[in-house]
């Protein structure tokens, strides 16, 4: 019992991790959730920006066929792009 109570905690502690839920990553998804592009600032200081996000009905970008047959979203796109390069 007391191992299964154990393995429970983990299971549960392991959902996100710390950068998931970071202020400033959370806030750039939805910010690309809802327009299809990427505007990560830090300060006055511009990242990375740009529409490369599949979200065809933000920014007119196509969604490639594999992330179509995998039933890629936005939302999966969005994160992707942010962590990528």
């Amino acid at each position: 019992m007391v191992c299964a109570i154990g393995v429970l905690g983990a299971i549960d502690a392991v959902k996100a991790s710390t950068g998931d839920r970071d202020f400033a990553f959370r806030q750039c998804t939805s910010f690309c959730e809802l327009t299809g592009c990427i505007q990560l600032q830090v300060g006055k200081q511009l990242i990375k920006s740009g529409c490369d996000a599949a979200c065809p009905g933000l920014n007119g970008k196509p969604v490639p066929l594999p992330l179509v047959l995998t039933q890629w979203t936005c939302h999966d796109d969005c994160r992707y792009v942010l962590l990528s390069n």
